[in-house]
């Protein structure tokens, strides 16, 4: 018998026998218990919807305002560049009547301790289907200073902004950049005139 590794109806609070959420895998190494504590240090909640729009219409000029269409059964795999992540909860709104999640019926999910969390040995991850009209919680310990994309794998996602920068630590915590770094135009062939 198969099971389908994160399913589109994104139901992962109970056991099934024809599929699992990542959230119900486990982790074979210890995991730190620090940054599983049920209230973490910051919490950051980002809203997307999510697009689905033929090729031929995303690369016309000045629509990109109009790839606000929900697609029925699209989950978005999502990457964070420099870190792998812990999964601790994965799903949909219990709320059968909610249609459309959105930023303030998450955070009233979150205050209800209604979105579904587990704790023990989560997997690490460093890329995530994020379910269509659901959520992902992950957690993660921002130590390693820089700027890092957190992105939908879809390119056409990618191009309408379906992505953001972590800004992890400040200016000091950086490395110097080495002089032979390339700098804008580094790239481009001399000039010549005639």
């Amino acid at each position: 018998m198969f099971q389908v590794l994160n399913p589109l109806d994104a139901i992962c609070d109970k056991p099934r026998v024809e599929a699992i959420c990542v959230s119900q895998l486990r982790n074979a190494k210890k995991v730190d218990e620090s940054i599983l504590q049920e209230r973490p240090d910051v919490k950051i909640f980002l809203p997307f919807r999510f697009l689905f729009y033929k090729p031929e219409e995303l690369f016309k000029a000045n629509t990109y305002n109009r790839f606000l269409v929900q697609s029925p059964n699209l989950s978005h795999p999502f990457h964070l560049h420099g870190y792998s992540f812990h999964v601790v909860g994965i799903g949909r709104s219990p709320d059968q009547n909610v249609k459309k999640i959105n930023l303030k019926h998450a955070l009233d999910l979150d205050r209800k301790g209604l979105l579904h969390r587990q704790f023990k040995l989560p997997p690490l991850k460093d890329t995530i289907a994020v379910p269509n009209n659901g959520y992902v919680i992950f957690r993660f310990r921002a130590d390693n200073p820089g700027f890092w994309l957190f992105h939908c794998h879809f390119l056409f996602h990618i191009v309408i902004g379906m992505n953001l920068i972590f800004h992890v630590g400040t200016q000091h915590d950086l490395p110097p950049v080495p002089e032979t770094f390339p700098k804008c135009g580094d790239h481009l062939p001399p000039i010549m005139f005639l």
